[in-house]
Formats: C-alpha cells, structure tokens, sequence
C-alpha cells in the first residue's frame, strides 16, 4: 500500500510516500530542498533533514481551506483564490512552528 505525502512548503499533488517503492516525496525534496512533507492520511510531518517524523500537521488544517491543488464543486474562482491564501498562511504558520521547534 502506497501512502501520500504533500509538500509542506508548496502547492502540490500528493507524491508517493518516503516509504514507498517510488519514493516521489523524497525525490522532490531532494530537487527542491523542501524538507517537510505531511502524510496525509494522519497528518504526521516527515522532516527529510532529521530523517524522522516531527510532528503533526494540525496547524495546517484550518476550517475551510481547500487542499493543494483542489476546489469545491461549485465555487467560483475567487474562493478558489481565498481558499489557496489560506492554505499558503497556514503551511508558512506551519513550517514556522516546526522550524522553531527543530532549533
């Protein structure tokens, strides 16, 4: 079974987890230097400096925010575009907290 993790830092689809046989997650954060990536069936947060699991990604699930990448079925473009703000606030909130908690 392949579990998918999402970029902690940017707007992406879901790429295979760093356990998996592809290994996608570990692939970007190799080409971009993105070390958080959050699991996403439990939220866990993977820092690929630490080689480890660092926390959870509770602060990046706010009430109404749409996922990377993702809208609703039937909203327009403009709460598309609120709903990416929001989402882009709480994953630099995020990366923030983990950082100052990885100090």
């Amino acid at each position: 079974v392949t579990t998918l993790w999402s970029c902690m830092l940017c707007p992406s689809s879901p790429r295979c987890g760093r356990y998996s046989s592809r290994q996608h997650s570990l692939a970007h954060f190799r080409s971009t230097g993105h070390r958080l990536a959050a699991e996403v069936n439990t939220g866990r947060v993977w820092d690929y400096v630490r080689d480890a699991f660092v926390g959870r990604r509770d602060a990046y699930a706010c009430q109404g925010v749409v996922g990377p990448g993702g809208s609703r079925t039937g909203e327009g473009a403009g709460a598309v575009a609120k709903a990416r703000r929001k989402t882009e606030g709480a994953r630099q909130q995020a990366q923030a907290m983990l950082e100052s908690a990885l100090e």
